[in-house]
């Protein structure tokens, strides 16, 4: 009897002593002691990244609030820091409105990689190419970049987004980077929401839409990639076309999908492994794997439908061409930002350098309610 007491109760101290070695594994690797006594839903850089409000269509963050997000340490892992969210939910100072003179406003949209949810504040690729761009800017011209990317954000809330919040902004000019979310929600729908105050059972989760036994089957996959493909062209076209109308540039950035790799590889070499596998096997290995290719599929189409409504800058040779560009499959280092910026600035600066040109009454810019402005006096 004793025995089986004894038996039953070292069974019972099993999970509890899993789950706090785990969080002691994750607390070092993450360098924040927090994660000891979080529950899931606020710890790792995963959860603290995620959005706050749903909003006619599109996500941001609570405004004002302070969210912990993580950096790459050179040594150990990831290590914490906090980041404040201005009065609009998005990162970033607050966006003065109306728009002062002299300043060329740049608004950057897009997922994760544009929040720039591994890298603090100063290393986001729109403040990098603020600083960029400022460091050329003629006399008389400022820069300014907004920050409006949010994790978990698809092209769809381009739409909403855009009557919401940018141009209302009087943007002059719109970046958008992303892709990944809209092929990762075609295959497996959005991330699952962690619950519960024990971590063991989402780090299982996490492993299992990681490591997919054998990801989903080629039928499968190629069905998804021909629903996402018109869908993600749409979006970006609609977006577009409603900028033009109030004379307003839109530059699409090819964003890398670093793979397995983590990036190491160049994109296309990524994408013949993967669709190789895939002729050879009828399905792809993991869910990372099925990701990369449906999102090569969307930004290999970008060029072509781009032609007259948009300006594509290839993102994708730019990070190609940087060491150490990213620190996940999908999220880049201030390295790939830095890479990113330099590929971004030429079009941004040629833009801005047309808009100061004089233009014939005809052409003049309308104003972000839609009314045309009085002539010159």
């Amino acid at each position: 009897m004793r025995r089986a007491a004894l038996a039953a109760a070292c069974l019972l101290a099993v999970p509890p002593a899993l789950e706090a070695l785990a969080r002691a594994a994750l607390a070092v690797w993450l360098r924040d002691p927090a994660v000891l006594v979080a529950t899931p839903a606020s710890m790792g850089p995963y959860s603290a990244m995620r959005p706050d409000l749903n909003l006619d269509g599109y996500l941001r963050y609570a405004p004002g609030s302070l969210k912990r997000l993580y950096t790459p340490h050179p040594w150990f892992g990831l290590r914490p820091y906090h980041t404040r969210f201005n009065a609009l939910g998005f990162r970033g100072p607050q966006p003065v409105v109306p728009k002062p003179s002299g300043v060329f406003r740049v608004v950057c949209l897009g997922e994760s990689s544009t929040l720039g949810a591994f890298n603090p504040d100063d290393e986001t690729f729109p403040a990098l190419l603020e600083k960029a761009l400022n460091a050329s800017a003629p006399a008389g011209l400022r820069f300014e970049t907004v920050n409006l990317g949010v994790a978990r954000q698809t092209s769809a809330a381009l739409g909403p987004l855009l009557r919401r919040v940018v141009l209302p902004l009087d943007p002059d000019l719109v970046v958008f980077y992303g892709g990944h979310n809209d092929a990762r929600d075609a295959l497996f729908g959005p991330p699952p929401e962690p619950s519960g105050p024990w971590l063991l059972p989402q780090l299982a989760l996490m492993a299992r839409l990681r490591l997919f036994a054998r990801g989903p089957a080629a039928e499968a996959a190629r069905a998804a990639d021909a629903a996402l493909a018109p869908r993600f062209r749409d979006a970006l076209l609609s977006t577009a076309d409603a900028l033009s109308r109030r004379g307003v540039p839109f530059i699409v950035a090819t964003q890398k999908h670093g793979g397995a790799s983590r990036g190491e590889r160049p994109y296309a070499v990524e994408y013949a492994r993967v669709a190789a596998a895939l002729a050879r096997d009828g399905s792809f290995a993991d869910g990372l794997d099925a990701v990369t290719y449906a999102h090569h599929r969307l930004m290999a189409a970008v060029s072509g439908y781009a032609a007259g409504r948009f300006v594509v800058v290839d993102g994708i040779a730019a990070l190609d061409a940087a060491p150490r560009a990213f620190v996940s499959p999908i999220h880049l280092t201030r390295a790939g930002n830095e890479a990113l910026v330099r590929a971004l600035s030429a079009p941004v600066l040629e833009s801005a350098a047309r808009r100061s040109r004089p233009t014939p009454p005809a052409a003049r810019r309308p104003r972000p309610d839609g009314t045309s402005p009085a002539p010159a006096r």
